[in-house]
């Protein structure tokens, strides 16, 4: 499980207006969350097979329009939360 150290290691790419495009993420921690990802006993896999392309996009949606209004949260938050769940 990734650790609080994960808020140094990912960094976020701004246009010119200061607002966050992109994020950079260490290969190994990627490798990570790949590999969770393709892990059935995750629950993603499942999530990533069967959630519909529509609620997928507007999932995706909210996501950009959060980031955009810097409606974030630490990474760190978010493995913290998938540790509590069943």
């Amino acid at each position: 499980m990734v650790n609080s150290s994960l808020e140094g290691q990912v960094r976020y790419v701004t246009n010119a207006a200061g607002e966050p495009t992109d994020v950079l993420v260490p290969l190994a921690l990627w490798q990570q969350v790949i590999s969770t990802l393709k892990d059935p006993a995750s629950g993603l896999a499942w999530v990533d097979e069967h959630e519909s392309n529509a609620q997928l996009l507007a999932d995706l949606k909210i996501s950009l329009q959060e980031a955009a209004a810097r409606q974030t949260f630490p990474a760190s938050q978010l493995w913290d939360d998938l540790a509590d769940e069943p």
